[in-house]
């Protein structure tokens, strides 16, 4: 795949069982698997007291293998390094973990990253009027080619009760939303239900009504006909609620957005077992607008 960067186009779009830490003022914070049974951090930049961001490798469907995956956050740069190298992985899926960083919080969380200026939860309504933009830079630098994989965002808009109640687990009645940027081997869950062109971009949509182990609603974002391997990615998150809202079968006109996360799901359904990857994200910001 060709190199390519997410032209610059605002407002629309332009062109992550957690462990409960202080925060961190060194200049790297490394967390790993199979050292941690779920390695996670908050992490304070500048050391002012307030969580910037958090990071988890996610491990959620990893139930052994030979090998590491480890997360390094360099401070001084607001790099995150990932870096997995197994083998013998069981079981062999579509998607074994999702290894991130993340604004805001995810719902099983009871703290916020909310450090860096904008203040989650958003409410629904407010971003009916308003943009939520979202930079980073991804670089994969290396990728086996048969791994299932992808670069995603994760968000989750759910009911004041899940909202209001940090640690409360999602359910019926909560959606889970992904927007995607890179992909190899890999679908969304569930099944296309339609295409949105958000400023210039096309984008599958996909939806899954029930997910299976938790209940809540899944759309995804899927690019059509383009992807990002390397480069600057900057987007209105609110565009994506926005059309998911029209997309969804449940009503969430009352509900909150959590937080933001960038990270990757990755499998070895089609590899034979084995995971090899290493990309950095750094760069990544939020502001409301």
């Amino acid at each position: 795949m060709n190199r390519k960067i997410f032209p610059s186009i605002l407002p629309a779009i332009t062109l992550i069982l957690v462990l409960v830490v202080q925060p961190v003022a060194a200049a790297q914070i490394t967390i790993s698997w199979p050292s941690q049974s779920w390695p996670s951090a908050m992490i304070d930049v500048n050391n002012d007291g307030r969580y910037d961001y958090g990071i988890e490798v996610s491990p959620w469907q990893l139930n052994s293998a030979s090998g590491s995956i480890t997360m390094t956050f360099d401070t001084s740069t607001r790099t995150l390094r990932t870096t997995c190298n197994l083998q013998n992985v069981q079981p062999r899926v579509a998607t074994n973990g999702y290894p991130e960083i993340y604004v805001g919080r995810k719902p099983w969380n009871k703290q916020y990253a909310n450090g860096l200026g904008v203040n989650f939860p958003i409410s629904v309504s407010t971003l009916q009027s308003r943009s939520l933009i979202v930079t980073f830079t991804i670089n994969i630098q290396s990728l086996l080619s048969s791994m299932n994989f992808n670069i995603a965002a994760d968000a989750w808009i759910v009911r004041p009760s899940v909202a209001n109640n940090p640690g409360t687990s999602p359910g019926s009645g909560d959606l889970e939303i992904m927007v995607w940027v890179f992909s190899q081997n890999l679908n969304p869950a569930g099944s296309k239900v339609g295409e949105v062109t958000i400023s210039g971009r096309t984008w599958e949509v996909w939806r899954m009504d029930s997910v299976s182990w938790g209940g809540w609603q899944y759309i995804a974002f899927k690019p059509k006909g383009w992807s990002i391997r390397s480069g600057t990615v900057s987007y209105d998150a609110a565009a994506f609620v926005r059309a998911a809202k029209k997309y969804a079968t449940i009503d969430i006109s009352g509900h909150y957005l959590l937080g933001w996360e960038i990270g990757t799901e990755w499998g070895t359904q089609n590899s034979n077992g084995v995971a090899q990857f290493s990309w950095t994200i750094s760069g990544f910001s939020v502001s409301l607008r």
